[in-house]
C-alpha cells in the first residue's frame, strides 16, 4: 500500500515541477524505501510518479515510464532494488 501526500507545484513564485515536497507512507509491497529522507535533486516529479505507479501495479509485471512531461523513466533513489 501506498498513500501520497503532496502538493502540485514547488513552493515560489515560479510553481516549477522541480523540489516538489512528497511525503509517502507505505512501501508498495518492499518496492520503495522506508524511513528515510530523499533529496531526488532537481528531478522532475513525473519520474518519481514513474515508480510510484509501478509500486502499486508490480503485481501486473509492468513498469511505468512515460507518465508526464520530462525525463522518462523511475527515480532509483527511492526504490529499495527489491
Amino acid at each position: 500500500m501506498i498513500v501520497l501526500w503532496t502538493n502540485h507545484y514547488a513552493e515560489g513564485r515560479p510553481h516549477g515541477f522541480t523540489n516538489i515536497p512528497h511525503i509517502i507512507w507505505g512501501s508498495g509491497g518492499g518496492y520503495l524505501k522506508q524511513g528515510q529522507y530523499v533529496d531526488a535533486g532537481d528531478t522532475t516529479n513525473n519520474r518519481l510518479l514513474d515508480t510510484l505507479i509501478s509500486a502499486a501495479i508490480q503485481d501486473t509485471h509492468t513498469i511505468e515510464e512515460d507518465f508526464g512531461d520530462g525525463a522518462r523513466g523511475m527515480l532509483d533513489v527511492v526504490r529499495s532494488g527489491k
